[in-house]
């Protein structure tokens, strides 16, 4: 009985020994777990306490786009000392940025004023530069520059020093001639070649051409160079050919220039005989013929008129003639008419005394009929003797 009360007593200790063994381990399990619980838990507060932010995105490096180029190939390179503006064509090499206006101003080439500015853009199309209060510049060098953003663009232009001129006007049956004079009868077409300089490009080039005197056919251009040669075909209408006659062409530049030519058209008519006048004669009186009557170079106190005439030959009607009449070299009467009389006949004119007689003295009288040679004659007018001045003294 002992030995089993022993043995039972021996397996109870035992077992309290091994129990005693594990409940340190225990204890260290239960600490492990709590502070496991005790961290779970503060992550879970401080994961809902921070906000939760979406990533940034990502930055771009991307450069911006280049800035156009811009080109004035197609802008004048100079104007006519008459302009008051100056039209450019920018010529644009890439995108133009949306929305954005460029800055451009007008300066003197060596020189920082401003003479005229403002904004321009694409959309506008052309860009114009009004001078400043609509005047020309003076003659010289000038610069456009013009601006977006950083990047500056620059045209340069000169004002001529030349006014505009008409150099030459030749007529002829070709545009590259050569010139003529004279155009056969029957002509549809010929050609007006003319010289230029000193032109305002856009300017009026007027053309007139007048057949005897009337105008007849009529055109105007518009210059499209500074200087050069220019052509112009005439032509009528109706595609007639041009009547003969005498015809003048006229060219008029920009208002302030012209230049003339004169030309013919078909066989020019015999040129009539040239008046022909005898020599001029003096006398008291012409017949109802127109001759001479007692024609003298000497004349008493008492005459009243002295005529002076010519015969001439080969009169037209509508010629001129001029009568010119002096007294001891003193102008007394100058008469001038046209003719209206015949082919033949005698040409002359009268002087009369006032209020009775002649004055006397050494008179001299010329007469010119048309082109023809000045006649002249000379005469005298004895003045008037007492009878007692003649008588033989006692």
């Amino acid at each position: 009985m002992r030995s089993a009360g022993s043995l039972e007593n021996s397996d109870g200790a035992g077992s309290n020994v091994a129990q005693g063994r594990w409940r340190p381990l225990q204890r260290a399990l239960a600490r492990l777990l709590w502070c496991l619980l005790v961290l779970g838990v503060y992550c879970l507060v401080a994961c809902m306490a921070v906000p939760v932010t979406s990533p940034s995105p990502p930055v771009s490096t991307i450069p911006p786009p280049p800035l156009p180029a811009v080109d004035f190939a197609q802008s004048p390179a100079s104007l006519c000392q008459a302009a008051t503006q100056i039209r450019l064509r920018p010529d644009i090499g890439g995108a133009w940025p949306d929305g954005v206006l460029a800055t451009w101003h007008l300066y003197v080439e060596r020189g920082d004023e401003v003479l005229a500015e403002g904004t321009w853009s694409p959309d506008a199309g052309a860009l114009f530069i009004a001078f400043p209060e609509g005047q020309p510049l003076p003659p010289g060098e000038y610069r456009v520059m013009l601006s977006l953003d950083d990047q500056a663009y620059t045209h340069r232009f000169k004002i001529q020093n030349t006014s505009p001129h008409l150099n030459t006007l030749a007529l002829a049956l070709t545009p590259n001639g050569p010139d003529v004079n004279v155009l056969s009868e029957g002509t549809r077409l010929f050609y007006l070649r003319y010289v230029f300089e000193g032109v305002c490009t856009g300017s009026p080039l007027w053309i007139n051409v007048t057949w005897n005197g009337e105008s007849l056919w009529g055109r105007t251009l518009t210059m499209e160079e500074e200087r050069g040669e220019g052509t112009v075909p005439c032509y009528l209408d109706d595609g007639t050919p041009f009547v003969s006659g005498d015809y003048r062409a006229v060219l008029s530049l920009m208002g302030e220039t012209s230049r003339g030519l004169s030309f013919r058209i078909g066989e020019k008519a015999p040129e009539p005989p040239a008046i022909v006048c005898g020599p001029l004669f003096t006398a008291p009186a012409i017949s109802p013929e127109g001759e001479p009557f007692l024609p003298d170079t000497r004349f008493e106190w008492y005459t009243q008129s002295v005529f002076a005439g010519a015969e001439c030959r080969y009169l037209r009607t509508g010629v001129t003639w001029k009568a010119r009449w002096f007294r001891d070299g003193k102008e007394v009467r100058l008469a001038q008419g046209v003719w209206q009389g015949g082919e033949s006949e005698v040409v002359w004119d009268s002087l009369t005394g006032q209020p009775r007689f002649l004055l006397p003295g050494f008179y001299t009288v010329t007469l010119k009929v048309a082109a023809a040679d000045p006649l002249t004659a000379a005469f005298r007018l004895i003045p008037y003797v007492r009878p007692e001045e003649t008588e033989p003294s006692p």
